[in-house]
């Protein structure tokens, strides 16, 4: 089992503080077998998943067939790889727990200088592309790092409210498809266009929103500023992300020439109300200077030279 992690410079910094927060919470995982409720929510997005699998390209699937016939899997089971015969196994997860501990893990810490940290140690080379490394061991109690205060703000995810709960589709038969949306709606200033699935018939959509303004990108400093505000919106959607991600939605959040763009996609059910999450945080958006840093750091040359060249697009368009 592999658990990766994307760290900050501070995060790098402080790298054993993250390993304590994560051995941490594994050991609330013993927990979770009282509340099957987890594994009951991950075998129904498995099964929907199943049931509503687009079609793959034919080398794709035969790639996957031919894995599964590799595995453990009865001759009934390869289609489905299993998805279909999941039952819940207390002492095989708890086998697995015993295993996740400090002290049988290999971890591995990548970047591109450490200059933040105080290691102290030889770097050799690896012999292909002659890449430094460093093996040590860690000598610091990591389950001692975190401070009680941090260790009860850990806890087990709640019951998932963005499940679908009916994959209902209004089938039609004999209806010739749609080539192309229709407008419903059109104001001073919304349109709204519509084009229903009328060829595949599967419980998904997809909505999107294009909020347009010239404010977003006018100046390299209004580009510059959208794009940081559409990351932060999105650092912020974290908190939804794991319930979307679970429950098969999609969400973005980015910046365009024109303007923000707002997408929100997978199974209909509950996608109003994923998309009312998302435009909570657009308009709501509570921007916190440790984020907002973390955010600025990420804004590299090239978003600048993009941003220098579409506000040079956008003065030529103008007639400036």
């Amino acid at each position: 089992m592999d658990i990766d992690v994307v760290l900050t410079k501070l995060g790098l910094a402080q790298y054993e503080t993250v390993l304590s927060a994560i051995f941490h919470y594994i050991t609330l995982l013993p927990s979770a077998p009282e509340e099957p409720y987890h594994f009951d929510e991950t075998r129904k997005m498995a099964q929907i998943y199943f049931a509503n699998a687009d079609k793959y390209a034919p080398d794709a699937y035969a790639k996957t067939i031919s894995q599964s016939m590799n595995g453990e899997y009865k001759p009934e089971h390869i289609i489905s790889r299993g998805i279909l015969a999941w039952t819940f196994n207390r002492s095989y997860i708890e086998d697995i727990l015993q295993c996740m501990t400090f002290e049988k893990a290999r971890i591995l810490v990548a970047a591109n200088s450490f200059d933040s940290l105080d290691v102290r140690t030889v770097w050799e080379k690896e012999i292909w592309y002659g890449t430094e490394f460093a093996k040590h061991s860690i000598t610091s109690d990591i389950h001692a790092i975190l401070t009680p205060e941090d260790r009860a703000k850990l806890y087990l995810p709640k019951r998932n409210p963005l499940l679908p709960e009916s994959l209902d589709v209004e089938r039609r038969s004999g209806v010739e498809p749609l080539k192309r949306p229709v407008i419903v709606h059109q104001g001073p200033l919304s349109t709204l266009w519509y084009k229903k699935d009328d060829q595949f018939w599967v419980p998904k959509g997809s909505i999107t929103l294009q909020i347009r303004s010239p404010l977003t990108s006018g100046t390299h400093q209004q580009w510059i500023q959208t794009k940081v505000y559409t990351r932060l919106v999105m650092d912020a959607l974290i908190a939804i992300g794991y319930n979307a991600n679970l429950a098969g939605l999609g969400y973005d959040v980015s910046s365009s020439l024109d303007g923000v763009f707002i997408t929100v996609s997978g199974y209909n059910d509950k996608l109003l109300v994923a998309l009312d999450m998302v435009l909570q945080q657009v308009q709501d958006l509570q921007i916190r200077d440790d984020r907002f840093d973390i955010e600025m750091e990420k804004v590299d040359s090239r978003s600048l030279l993009g941003g220098l060249s579409l506000s040079l697009y956008c003065l030529d368009e103008k007639g400036v």
